[in-house]
């Protein structure tokens, strides 16, 4: 819709039915002190909106991670696994992005995965649907592909054997599609995060030890690369979904970078811009290596990306202002 031209004359005068949302925005963001979620909070409380942020452990490192953001319109602690602590939460919000979950990693029982990957989603829909909400905005992953055979992974790519992991969060999304006619909902199924303070990725690691000086194992060095996303720019791919009307239904897409480069190419750039002395060994692939097609997301919601290389040098900004 393309709004007349009327020099002076308030939006809400040209537009009268124009939703509140539009203006003035309460978000409830789950998993608030992860690294994403931290970045994405100042994203949102910059541009003046009102989060809820919700955290699961009373971590040692809380108050830092508390210092690092602006106030928040409330912060709580809250299992998303246990329906009876979501009375906590305030009786109304605009919308939800849920970024907590809980990995395959050695120790942590399955239950808990299940409790928060899967009992989560429906707790936080049972609670969107009573709170007023008008869209969920689910971080969700590529592990819901499983085993990617092929050479480009778009919107459309066949779900194949996912791990426990990635059969938890493509749950996650299949009960959002579920509720999709009563509450709108995406689910972003993001390549390696980089940014302040990230860890798991790929990239993170292979910084971690260039940084260490500690040598490196490199696989497919030929093959070309754009699985990664930083968090600014999540975060503000995140805020224009907020600011726009909701969508209907439900829709589940990749996302990553733009001009993507080969291994080598980023680990030469890295060597250089990190300074390090690592010696590096290259190996055989393990498995099929994959671009990330993001046009669903650009063509559809705005999705606005920018290029590997740019995404590397804003974490090598990072890495000098939050060393691993």
């Amino acid at each position: 819709m393309q709004l007349p031209k009327q020099k002076g004359t308030p939006l809400n005068q040209i537009v009268p039915d124009i939703p509140k949302y539009s203006i003035i925005m309460k978000v409830l963001v789950t998993g608030f002190n992860s690294f994403i979620g931290l970045s994405i909070t100042k994203t949102l409380l910059r541009e003046g909106i009102k989060v809820i942020g919700t955290y699961h452990t009373n971590s040692p490192t809380l108050n830092e991670e508390l210092g690092s953001v602006p106030p928040l319109d409330e912060l709580i602690q809250l299992d998303v696994g246990e329906q009876q602590t979501f009375h906590l939460l305030p009786p109304y919000v605009d919308g939800i992005i849920h970024i907590a979950g809980v990995s395959n990693t050695e120790g942590v029982p399955v239950k808990q995965i299940l409790s928060c990957n899967v009992t989560g989603i429906h707790n936080l829909l049972t609670y969107g649907l009573n709170s007023g909400a008008n869209r969920v905005i689910y971080l969700s992953s590529l592990s819901v592909h499983g085993n990617i055979t092929a050479s480009s992974v778009d919107h459309t790519t066949p779900i194949q054997d996912p791990d426990l992991y990635g059969a938890t969060k493509y749950l996650g999304e299949r009960l959002l599609e579920s509720k999709a006619n009563e509450l709108p909902s995406l689910a972003i199924r993001l390549p390696g995060v980089i940014g302040p303070n990230a860890h798991k990725a790929w990239l993170p690691v292979l910084c971690k030890h260039m940084l260490r000086n500690q040598p490196l194992e490199i696989y497919n060095p030929s093959g070309l690369f754009n699985n990664l996303i930083h968090t600014s720019v999540l975060g503000d791919f995140l805020l224009s979904l907020l600011r726009m009307p909701p969508w209907k239904g439900f829709h589940a897409f990749p996302v990553g970078s733009t001009n993507e480069i080969q291994i080598i190419e980023i680990v030469d750039f890295l060597k250089s811009e990190l300074a390090t002395t690592s010696q590096v060994v290259f190996k055989e692939a393990k498995k099929n290596s994959f671009l990330i097609n993001s046009d669903y997301a650009k063509i559809h919601f705005g999705y606005k990306p920018v290029s590997t290389l740019e995404s590397l040098a804003n974490y090598v900004k990072d890495l000098t202002s939050f060393p691993p």
